[in-house]
């Protein structure tokens, strides 16, 4: 398999993207860098191998910049490297945010610490000068203790009130087929709603998964029937 052809590809086709559509220019983008994120780590042989070896990404580098111009550096191929890794991990990717915001986000090991700020990003709409501007001030290492959900920050993407059965229900959004762990994640933001949120009228939280594609198995071995899975289609 031809890896840099497809990368080139993939890149070739966002700008053309950008030059016809307006609409969603930023969503294609992410999803760009994702496809060629994941396609570096098949290139250099897996998740493990790659974090040893960058020669590859080097090769590309020089290759696409000849090509394609500006923008394809070592270091912009890497970010993209680790944004496939980050939503790879379980988390939920923005079309709110632009890339330049994951740039900024990637630069940091502490999958909390970027969670905190993409939350922070998408419910105060920052642009990416406020956002590097929190960045700076170390806002998420001066946040007091009482938001933490055991020892890590945790967010729940969606959660809503079912006024017909009188109860809280946590969705869950994942990228990915449906894994044992999704299950253990929502429940414990259930039972962190049943404790700290809902009252003694209330009925018990209801966890939602939406992801990518269903998993019969997982499911079967739930022995939790408060939780419930669906898939999404792109359109």
């Amino acid at each position: 398999m031809n890896y840099y052809n497809q990368i080139k590809e993939e890149l070739v086709n966002n700008q053309i993207y950008k030059k016809v559509k307006d609409y969603s220019k930023n969503k294609n983008d992410l999803n760009t860098y994702y496809n060629v994120g994941k396609l570096l780590i098949e290139a250099q042989g897996g998740e493990k191998r790659a974090k040893y070896g960058d020669s590859l990404i080097k090769e590309y580098s020089k290759k696409l910049t000849k090509e394609l111009g500006k923008g394809y550096s070592i270091r912009s191929l890497k970010y993209m490297r680790n944004f496939y890794l980050f939503i790879q991990k379980g988390q939920t990717m923005s079309a709110q945010l632009t890339w330049s915001h994951y740039v900024e986000l990637l630069k940091f090991k502490d999958i909390n610490k970027i969670a905190y700020y993409i939350n922070i990003s998408n419910a105060q709409k920052l642009a990416v000068r406020e956002l590097r501007l929190r960045i700076k001030n170390n806002e998420y290492e001066r946040l007091s203790i009482e938001i933490k959900l055991g020892d890590r920050y945790n967010y729940i993407d969606l959660l809503l009130f079912n006024y017909k059965y009188n109860c809280f229900v946590v969705i869950e959004l994942k990228v990915t087929e449906l894994k044992t762990e999704h299950i253990g994640q929502i429940k414990k933001y259930m039972n962190y709603i049943d404790k700290n949120v809902k009252n003694i009228e209330q009925e018990n939280t209801i966890g939602i998964i939406i992801c990518k594609k269903d998993n019969a198995f997982v499911m079967e071995y739930c022995s939790d029937s408060r939780i419930f899975n669906t898939m999404y289609n792109l359109v």
